[in-house]
């Protein structure tokens, strides 16, 4: 495994993560730093929405199936993503972690392959946007159909021609054609 120590970790965006509360693990407490600025002339905390959060990554020794929260997932990923090949199978269950798994695969496919790839998912949303065109439209004319077979039945039991046209939405010179 490849030596993580002098490495500095640049994280812009860390989401999907628990934060630690006070019945976190001593570990996991002793993982974070939490910093904030002080206004030194008076020694107070210039502001409560501003801080930094720092992880040390490679104090991190659990092994995959010894992470039980988000936090350790990520931490354990984050210190080992330059060696593995797979998520993790237990974290599998996570659908974030599927998620990263799967933008994991497709940013290392190589540039033919990613072509490929969305061609291929713009075929299927083609297909899947045009077959949601054709049940709306089947249902659409259905409900026509159906309407249509009542205003039948209205017409012949003396319905005038507005009551139908109100209750059906067909026009009226749809009505007299029947």
């Amino acid at each position: 495994m490849p030596s993580t120590e002098g490495k500095i970790w640049h994280i812009r965006s860390f989401s999907h993560c628990e934060m630690i509360d006070a019945d976190a693990s001593i570990v996991m407490q002793l993982l974070r730093e939490d910093i904030r600025l002080v206004k030194m002339q008076t020694m107070k905390v210039f502001s409560d929405k501003l801080s930094m959060t720092f992880l040390k990554i490679p104090m991190m020794d659990k092994e995959a199936e010894d992470c039980e929260t988000t936090l350790e997932k990520w931490i354990y990923i984050l210190k080992h993503m330059e060696t593995m090949e797979a998520i993790p199978q237990t974290f599998a269950k996570d659908p974030v972690f599927r998620r990263l798994g799967n933008v994991a695969r497709y940013a290392a496919l190589n540039e033919k392959d990613k072509q490929a790839y969305k061609e291929s998912l713009k075929a299927y949303r083609d297909g899947y946007a045009i077959a949601a065109t054709e049940r709306a439209e089947g249902r659409a004319e259905g409900e026509k159909d159906a309407m249509i077979r009542v205003a039948k039945k209205m017409k012949a039991k003396g319905a005038s021609f507005e009551e139908i046209a109100s209750l059906t939405d067909l026009p009226i010179s749809e009505i007299h054609q029947l």
